[in-house]
């Protein structure tokens, strides 16, 4: 696996699962590449802040609802 199917694996992963396969070569070439690590943990991070972002926004709507 390069680092552009590395990439484009952490990019995908948390909208869609990876096949075994998929996260043995992407965990490998983790182990082997600082670059994919990196990015990937910024993917992670990204994803998590997001996750927070819409859930700190749904949760203020049920709030307004409860009021109303």
């Amino acid at each position: 696996m390069n680092c552009q199917q590395a990439t484009e694996l952490a990019s995908r992963q948390n909208e869609k699962p990876l096949s075994f396969g998929q996260k043995i070569n992407f965990k490998v070439h983790l182990l082997m590449c600082k670059h994919c690590r990196n990015f990937n943990k910024n993917v992670a991070q990204l994803s998590e802040s997001m996750n927070r972002f819409l859930g700190g926004n749904n949760t203020h709507d049920k709030n307004d609802n409860n009021k109303k």
